[in-house]
C-alpha cells in the first residue's frame, strides 16, 4: 500500500476501527502488552503502567455549521470538501480534532495523537499532567516539535518514559 492510500484509509476510518488502528500502532512502537481491564487500552509491563490511547484526524474547520436548516447541504458538501491539514499548515488554519472520554482515574499514561495529512504527531502525558477544564473535562494542549522520524526507519519509537514528549512518524505521505 502506498502512502496516499494509507492516509486516505486512515482518514476514512470511523470510531472503534480508527481507535484500534491507533492502539495497534502504539502497541507496536512501545512493545507493550494488552490491557489488564476494559478501562484502559494497553499495559506497560516494565513500569506497570496502564496506558490510554486517544487519536484524532486533523481537519480544517467545516465552513458551514450543521443546523436544522443546513443539515442536507452539509451532508451534500461533506464529500466535496478537502479538509485534510498538512503539518506545515497547522498554524494557518482553524482545525478540528476530537479526543473524548479521557477518564484520568483509569490510566497512568496517555498517548494521544493527531493524524495530519502528511504525518502523525504523537504525544505522551502522565495522568497528573492533565488538568481539569472549566466544564469538568480534561484540558490537553499539544506542543509540537519538528523532529521527524520516517515510518520506513525500523528504529522508529516514541521517546520512552520521559514526560511531556512528542514525536512524529509517517512523514512524507
Amino acid at each position: 500500500m502506498d502512502g496516499e492510500k494509507l492516509r486516505d484509509g486512515i482518514f476514512a476510518l470511523r470510531t472503534r476501527r480508527f481507535g484500534s488502528v491507533a492502539e495497534y500502532m502504539i502497541k507496536r512502537l512501545l512493545k507493550c502488552s494488552q490491557a489488564r481491564s476494559l478501562f484502559h487500552d494497553l499495559y506497560d509491563d516494565a513500569l506497570q503502567h496502564r496506558i490510554e490511547v486517544k487519536f484524532s484526524v486533523v481537519q480544517k474547520k467545516a465552513e458551514r455549521t450543521v443546523t436544522e436548516e443546513t443539515v442536507l447541504r452539509c451532508i451534500e458538501e461533506a464529500t466535496a470538501e478537502e479538509r485534510m491539514v498538512a503539518f506545515a499548515d497547522w498554524r494557518q488554519h482553524k482545525f478540528d480534532y476530537n479526543i473524548q472520554q479521557i477518564k484520568r482515574s483509569e490510566f497512568d499514561v496517555l498517548y494521544y495523537g493527531l493524524f495530519f495529512s502528511d504525518r502523525i504527531q504523537i504525544f505522551r502525558l502522565e495522568r497528573i499532567e492533565i488538568k481539569e477544564n472549566e466544564n469538568g473535562g480534561a484540558s490537553i494542549i499539544p506542543t509540537f516539535n519538528t523532529r521527524e522520524t520516517s515510518v520506513r526507519d525500523n528504529s522508529t519509537s516514541i521517546p520512552e518514559r520521559s514526560r511531556r514528549t512528542s514525536t512524529t512518524i509517517f512523514t512524507k505521505l
